[in-house]
């Protein structure tokens, strides 16, 4: 088993927000599939698993078709504005800590991310 990293890099960087009773640090990669390689079934923690074009899974979230957390939707928010997965491993991402915290507003609880843009919904937060 070898790893190719010239067909994968590091995206993006999530953490659970702090009032979660559990937490996580979860790390998104974007990577290439190399010539002659198939996908799997990876499923354990999902209740379904598809494998998609990234600006069809951000249609079907957005159709709600398709159920995500903020941090998937976020990225593959990010992925769609590339035309290929080639164009996406040549960007060069600063990868920083992304945590929403809890907001309280007349419209009840939400997370936000704070961002360039100042604060947006996390499940609509791209970076700039």
């Amino acid at each position: 088993l070898v790893l190719r990293s010239d067909l994968m890099t590091a995206w993006a960087h999530w953490v659970t927000p702090e009032f979660e009773p559990r937490r996580y640090d979860t790390r998104f990669f974007v990577a290439a599939l190399p010539e002659g390689q198939r996908t799997r079934d990876v499923g354990g923690e999902a209740s379904q698993v598809s494998w998609v074009p990234v600006r069809d899974a951000v249609l079907g979230y957005e159709r709600g078709d398709l159920a995500m957390l903020p941090p998937t939707v976020s990225t593959l928010r990010e992925l769609s504005g590339y035309d290929s997965v080639a164009a996406a491993l040549c960007s060069r991402q600063q990868i920083t800590p992304v945590m929403p915290r809890p907001v309280v507003d007349d419209d009840g609880l939400s997370l936000v991310v704070d961002g360039p843009t100042g604060a947006v919904p996390a499940d609509a937060y791209v970076r700039s």
